[in-house]
């Protein structure tokens, strides 16, 4: 079954016009009407609010989430020259980004040759 073709039986077993689904999505209904006739295909982010809006419990989002086929065997190895970062918001609306400093046991040393 298509995207298109489960919203619209999940969004009539809700008893939900288009234009209801829209305003509970906050998605035009233009561009949730071209998504509902195939038109356009959806976004991960709109099969989510569907899917959430319409109690579909994840199977609007299967049909546009791509399956999850190559998936490691171990993790990837934590590399030293790896950098974290903070967002810092100000009440006053600034924002910016600060590095998370290491303990000293994480901070890569010297070479020497």
């Amino acid at each position: 079954m298509s995207f298109a073709e489960e919203l619209r039986k999940r969004r009539l077993g809700a008893g939900l016009s288009l234009t209801g689904l829209s305003a509970v999505v906050h998605y035009s209904k233009v561009q949730l009407s071209k998504v509902a006739r195939g038109i356009k295909a959806p976004s991960l982010d709109l099969a989510r609010l569907c899917d959430a809006a319409l109690h579909a419990g994840g199977a609007l989002i299967a049909l546009v989430a791509p399956p999850v086929t190559d998936v490691p065997k171990e993790p990837a190895p934590y590399g030293v020259n790896e950098e974290e970062w903070v967002m810092r918001l100000s009440p006053d609306g600034s924002s910016g980004f600060q590095p998370v400093g290491r303990p000293p046991s994480c901070t890569p040393r010297p070479t020497t040759r």
